[in-house]
């Protein structure tokens, strides 16, 4: 008698795996353009490989205190220095954008720590991103383009996928996977250039510019830092190295700690009288 052959194991989301489906074939169009421009100005290109049948290798990158972060693709120069960095997100519920967003910034933030010829940290956000995230990302000197979701669900329907389900609708977001996986590998990567199409241009333009070999950096501000033995820590902007200079030379550790007008945690009345000018 012949052995029974196991049954296929249910995946426990399946619109979360269907998610992650569509956000990695972004990811292999957007890898597309990135070999292209890294190719035109005899760079490295690392990451994805436009072709969704080469299987995914994770890309880690150290920061200055040896701490790995998965990057999902960098371009180098020659010298295997890197000058862009990528990352490319998608999300379903807005629920998630502070983890996700948060994530970006700290990993970004560590690696251009340590790697200072990094010229462009770029994100791409696709799917449901709220205003105050996004700006939060890009307070860490990300360029942001967004690929919004209404969008996907669109280019999606127009193929036979319903990708417009409630969180707890499990059988419409079965049907949804099923229906996208039963799609020809060529629908999919049309899929995929049309959720970029709207950004393509900006996108291509900014790591363009930051590839420019002949491009000659300035100095466009000054950040000092200081630390107390106490644990305070100030930071002050300057828009010129001479204005810094003139500061540290005439400020002292008390009128640096001040906290005269420091910043104070809003009472409950001042939080609701914000809330209700919000709402």
């Amino acid at each position: 008698m012949a052995a029974k052959k196991p049954a296929k194991k249910a995946i426990a989301n399946p619109g979360a795996k269907l998610g992650q489906a569509i956000g990695e074939m972004m990811e292999r169009a957007l890898a597309a353009r990135m070999r292209t421009l890294a190719i035109k100005h005899k760079c490295h290109y690392l990451g994805p490989d436009p072709d969704p049948e080469v299987g995914k290798v994770d890309l880690k990158l150290q920061d200055e205190f040896g701490t790995e972060y998965n990057v999902d693709a960098v371009i180098a120069n020659e010298s295997l220095q890197p000058l862009v960095l990528l990352e490319s997100k998608y999300i379903r519920y807005k629920k998630h954008n502070r983890d996700k967003g948060s994530w970006i910034c700290h990993a970004h933030r560590s690696l251009r720590n340590r790697f200072h010829s990094v010229r462009k940290s770029i994100a791409v956000l696709a799917g449901s991103w709220t205003q105050s995230s996004v700006a939060m990302i890009q307070s860490a000197r990300v360029v942001v383009f967004l690929v919004p979701f209404e969008k996907i669900a669109k280019l999606l329907a127009e193929q036979g996928v319903d990708f417009e389900w409630d969180e707890k609708d499990r059988d419409t977001a079965v049907f949804a996977r099923m229906t996208y996986e039963r799609l020809p590998l060529e629908v999919k990567r049309k899929i995929a250039d049309s959720m970029i199409a709207d950004i393509e241009r900006p996108f291509c333009k900014a790591i363009d510019s930051a590839l420019q070999s002949d491009a000659v950096p300035e100095i466009a501000e000054v950040l000092v830092e200081f630390h107390a033995d106490t644990g305070e820590i100030r930071r002050k902007n300057f828009d010129t190295v001479e204005d810094a200079a003139l500061y540290l030379n005439s400020v002292n550790a008390a009128d640096v700690f001040d906290i005269k007008g420091a910043p104070t945690i809003p009472t409950v009345g001042e939080r609701k009288r914000r809330k209700k000018r919000k709402g």
